[in-house]
């Protein structure tokens, strides 16, 4: 991944990705896989909008069987095996359950059936995968087996439980760099920092895009770049973008209505497994009618992930500001609904915030968009040579994305050539066994790492651990006045050092938040943070003014309103092999 922005300029490309989330980075690496000249943009970092907000699991789509949408339950296990088979150091299996009560759609009688249908539906999860990555069949659970797993939930009413396995993502900012790094691989140009100011038009009616004028945010030069066509994979921005266009009258008013989605990670209160509880919403004089609805609690490292809020949302995305009374709110309904979390805020170690797309009616609860969605402007606003990807969840970003390459060919009148990144690993993936692999690592006794860094370094980079070790080797990396002598402070300058040579991280923030899993739980402490910055200074030339410039900027990141929680740097990871 090296940021040249002069072949950006002078080459003309079949596809232009204009952002770099998830979806545009499945996008990128879907079309280079597919023989297709890409260049990909990002206005900030990889993910560093909604792709960062997740609970980190990988859903088989069981919550949509009480709809009886079996179609979207069986694409969305077929996409929980992909992300299993081609990342399998950052994708593992994750225990559920949930407790039954007597009303219906909380009750055994139905839930039992829904798993056993689920079951059936999802015959084939674990074809092709490492058998650590299996995941067994779903069961029921007497009163006693449930309140084994979840000791502080409220018992009023259970009757017992359910039992299931899903997918969990160990480092999802790690997941999205190793598709950037799988797409650059093979031929992908990708930039971040670059916005898309304006798209370029082939015509004076502004009816055939061909690419679209950018700015380097860090040099503040403008430049074009061409494309035969252009995908907007711009998230929460993607009115922004189309407001460019002048759509059919039909057209005007925005078309993607936006609901915020914040999730909280904590200290652990539930080990082990997932959770989904039925918390009561927060009384509203308003709407005396509403539901019990079902919150999810991830066991996420030593941490717990508890989501979502959703709430609907009019305005810039990047003017949203999360409160303290919008966390205490969700701490409130966690504690009403399991007693035993007993959490305040000083327990919230990070907040995510991102954007979902919802319906357009505002009536009552936000309802989100189910599928992601593909949009043709030739077809909807007479504008040639754009399409919109807007996805909704992570787990279907691989989908969407094939769908997207599959109208890109037929626009571009392309042989078509089948999606392969169901089945190709991602960069670090290509092995055959995490156990095997984890074994080797923990083999290399000339670096002395203790197990917890050797897990924390397969999970991360899968086979490209090796990288890392190779550069801890490297005397030439030493900084003079920074003398490394212990194996784990060599480790962190490698995992910096790689950061910025080879995976184009340009800021302090974007090393400790999307390269390494340094702060992807909570703010690592101030040594963690000066000593990358140390470091990277040395890599980059930066003063000390600079220097505390982005130790400030990082330290913003884990403040919400008056609160920053703080992690223990390095906290112990949990033996799952």
């Amino acid at each position: 991944m090296q940021r040249d922005l002069e072949k950006l300029q002078q080459k003309h490309y079949d596809l232009l990705v204009i952002g770099g989330g998830i979806h545009g980075a499945f996008v990128a690496w879907d079309a280079t896989l597919r023989g297709l000249s890409v260049a990909l943009i990002d206005r900030g970092d990889f993910g560093g909008a909604t792709s960062a907000n997740s609970l980190k699991t990988v859903h088989g789509g069981l919550r949509y069987l009480q709809d009886g949408d079996l179609k979207l339950v069986r694409k969305m296990i077929r996409e929980r095996r992909a992300y299993l088979r081609i990342a399998p150091h950052l994708v593992h299996p994750l225990p559920c359950v949930m407790p039954t009560y007597r009303p219906l759609k909380k009750n055994k009688l139905l839930l039992r059936p829904a798993l056993v249908l689920n079951d059936l539906l999802g015959s084939d999860r674990n074809n092709g995968l490492d058998q650590v990555a299996h995941l067994p069949k779903s069961k029921p659970l007497t009163k006693d087996e449930l309140f084994e797993r979840l000791p502080g939930l409220d018992p009023t009413g259970v009757t017992g439980g359910v039992s299931w396995h899903d997918g969990q993502v160990y480092n999802s900012e790690r997941f999205l760099i190793s598709i950037l790094q799988s797409a650059a691989s093979v031929g992908a140009d990708i930039a971040n920092y670059v916005t898309a100011q304006n798209l370029l038009f082939a015509t004076e009616d502004q009816t055939r895009v061909i690419g679209a004028n950018v700015c380097d945010q860090l040099t503040e030069k403008e430049f074009e770049i061409k494309a035969s066509l252009v995908v907007n994979a711009t998230g929460a921005w993607t009115d922004q973008l189309l407001s460019q266009i002048k759509p059919k009258s039909r057209f005007k008013q925005p078309r993607f209505h936006l609901s915020t989605a914040i999730n909280v990670v904590t200290r652990q209160f539930i080990d082990g497994i997932g959770a989904g509880i039925f918390g009561q919403y927060q009384p509203d004089p308003d709407k005396p009618n509403k539901k019990s609805r079902l919150l999810f609690i991830s066991p996420w490292r030593t941490y717990s992930i508890i989501g979502t809020v959703h709430q609907f949302f009019d305005g810039d995305p990047a003017e949203h500001k999360v409160t303290d009374a919008m966390v205490q709110a969700l701490l409130d309904e966690v504690n009403e609904a399991y007693p035993g979390a007993e959490l305040t805020l000083d327990d919230v170690k990070l907040v995510h915030r991102g954007f979902l797309p919802t319906t357009a009616d505002r009536d009552g609860d936000v309802k989100l968009v189910r599928k992601g969605q593909i949009h043709d402007h030739l077809n909807e606003d007479g504008v040639a040579g754009l399409i919109s990807a807007v996805g909704v969840k992570y787990t279907t970003a691989r989908d969407v994305a094939e769908q997207t390459v599959d109208m890109v060919i037929e626009k571009l009148e392309l042989d078509y050539a089948p999606s392969t990144t169901a089945q190709t690993p991602v960069f670090g993936g290509n092995f055959l066994s995490l156990k095997s692999l984890i074994i080797d690592a923990q083999g290399r006794k000339s670096h002395r790492l203790d197990y917890k860094d050797v897990i924390s370094l397969v999970y991360n980079y899968g086979r490209e651990y090796e990288t890392i070790l190779f550069m801890m080797d490297d005397e030439d990396d030493q900084v003079d006045h920074l003398p490394l002598t212990q194996p784990h402070e060599k480790m962190i300058a490698a995992q910096v050092r790689l950061a910025i040579r080879e995976e184009m991280a340009i800021t302090l923030a974007d090393v400790i938040r999307r390269r390494t899993d340094f702060g992807s739980a909570g703010h690592p402490g101030a040594e963690l943070i000066n000593f990358c910055a140390e470091i990277m200074a040395a890599e980059l030339d930066w003063d000390a003014s600079k220097i505390e410039q982005e130790i400030d900027a990082v330290d913003a990141l884990y403040a919400f309103a008056t609160h920053a929680a703080v992690v223990e740097p390095q906290a112990p990871l949990e033996k799952v092999l």
